[in-house]
């Protein structure tokens, strides 16, 4: 990694941000988000999609650009949590040119009459917090309120979102819509209980379902991406499509098997999603990567083992 300059948004000589080690020209305008490597390498497989660019960043953000069908699309591991979205929403805003269209495709819990395995693509999401001052000494009579917070509605783009749950009603046979939130926690603010910490969340599901009815997946990244969109001072038009990997009533969990089927399927639907929707005012550079001829640029090598 080179030496960076200005600590309020460190770059190096080159113009590379300091987490995803992007700069311009490397990722289109077209966006998909996933948690890991191997999820990612899963969508850069889809039949139609050509790799043209591969960089594996330091702090392990790992991002593929290439084509698909002929339209320039960026695959990139926004790893998990609130934070890693912030980094990767933020740099990749810095290193791109014009409007963008970003899909989240991830997993997440449902409390709602649905099945692991079915997906949601939702039109309401929050941020859900668990408060420091709502425990320990002091906070023994806090309500869950004081314990933990829940944000107002936030929305992200009408006709990304439409067009995305279009596209996995087709290829993955649901696209539950509903109330999202995005926890700061896997486990406190996800409602999970756990002996070793006094998290108070014993009825937290009940509680959040109740504050919003039609409550159908909880997670820990897309309510981030959307609050990020919404406050760009450049236009990011945002949705996200969820895998239900957790049952959260019936306790149901998604077999490994079954992951890997619905995520060519998701996979599939996101593609065909970002590089189907119109985006106003399109800039993609010239010089892109994905203008590339040849072998493919950057750090292949890397993870050219998840290829084989």
């Amino acid at each position: 990694m080179t030496d960076m300059k200005n600590a309020n948004f460190p770059t190096d000589g080159e113009g590379r941000t300091y987490h995803l080690y992007l700069k311009h020209g490397e990722t289109a305008s077209r966006v998909i988000t996933v948690g890991d490597v191997p999820r990612a390498v899963v969508f850069a497989q889809t039949p139609g999609f050509e790799v043209k660019f591969v960089r594996v960043a330091p702090r392990l953000f790992t991002t593929i650009t290439g084509l698909y069908k002929g339209t320039p699309v960026t695959i990139i591991t926004s790893l998990m949590g609130i934070p890693n979205m912030d980094f990767t929403i933020r740099e990749l805003r810095y290193v791109c040119q014009g409007p963008m269209a970003v899909v989240r495709v991830g997993t997440c819990g449902s409390p709602a009459d649905t099945k692991v395995g079915e997906v949601t693509v939702p039109t309401k999401f929050h941020t859900v917090l668990r408060l420091p001052d709502g425990f320990g000494p002091g906070a023994e009579n806090a309500t869950v309120e004081q314990q933990y917070y829940i944000s107002k509605t936030m929305h992200g783009d009408d006709d990304l979102i439409k067009l995305l749950q279009e596209k996995c009603k087709e290829h993955c046979g649901t696209a539950y819509d509903g109330h999202h939130v995005s926890c700061c926690s896997f486990y406190s603010s996800q409602g999970r209980t756990d002996p070793n910490f006094n998290d108070k969340n014993e009825h937290f599901i009940d509680y959040m379902c109740e504050k919003l009815p039609g409550l159908v997946s909880i997670e820990m990244e897309s309510s981030h991406l959307v609050d990020m969109a919404v406050n760009c001072n450049q236009k990011i038009h945002a949705s996200a499509a969820h895998i239900i990997l957790a049952q959260r009533r019936s306790l149901d969990f998604l077999t490994n098997e079954q992951k890997h089927k619905v995520e060519r399927e998701i996979g599939l639907a996101a593609l065909e999603a970002v590089t189907q929707f119109v985006i106003p005012g399109e800039n993609e550079p010239k010089d892109g990567v994905w203008n590339h001829k040849g072998e493919v640029l950057g750090d292949y090598d890397q993870i050219k083992k998840h290829f084989e």
